[in-house]
C-alpha cells in the first residue's frame, strides 16, 4: 500500500493549489536530500529510494521528472503505508517545506 504526497516549498502555510517558489535545479534538490539523508539512492537523476536506516522497509520514493528545473511541488510516494513521518518531518524542519496528502488535499502537520 502506497501513499501519495505532494512536498510544497513554501516556508509558509499554504494550501496545495496555491502558486510557490521553484525548487530550482535538480541537482541541488538531490543534495539537499542527500545532506540530511545520504543513504538515499538516485536513478537515473529522477527517481529518488530512500530507506529508513533503522527500518529497512520504510521507503520514500522521490519522483522528480525529466526536467533539469523543478517546479514548486515534488511527487512524493510513502510506500510503507503512512509510516514515513519522521522522515518527512526531518526535511520540512530542515528546509521549512510542507508535504500535502494528495487523496484529501489536506496539509500534514509535524
Amino acid at each position: 500500500m502506497s501513499w501519495n504526497l505532494l512536498l510544497v516549498n513554501s516556508k509558509h502555510n499554504t494550501n496545495l493549489f496555491e502558486d510557490t517558489e521553484k525548487f530550482g535545479a535538480k541537482k541541488e534538490f538531490m543534495d539537499k536530500i542527500s545532506k540530511i539523508f545520504p543513504e538515499i539512492v538516485w536513478e537515473k537523476s529522477n527517481y529518488g529510494k530512500l530507506r529508513d536506516s533503522e527500518n529497512e522497509d520504510l521507503f520514500v520514493d522521490f519522483v522528480l521528472g525529466d526536467e533539469e528545473e523543478l517546479g514548486s511541488h515534488v511527487l512524493l510516494a510513502d510506500v510503507a503505508g503512512g509510516k514515513s513521518h519522521q522522515v518527512l518531518k526531518k526535511i520540512c524542519q530542515e528546509y521549512g517545506w510542507q508535504v500535502f496528502d494528495l487523496g484529501s488535499g489536506e496539509r500534514i502537520d509535524f
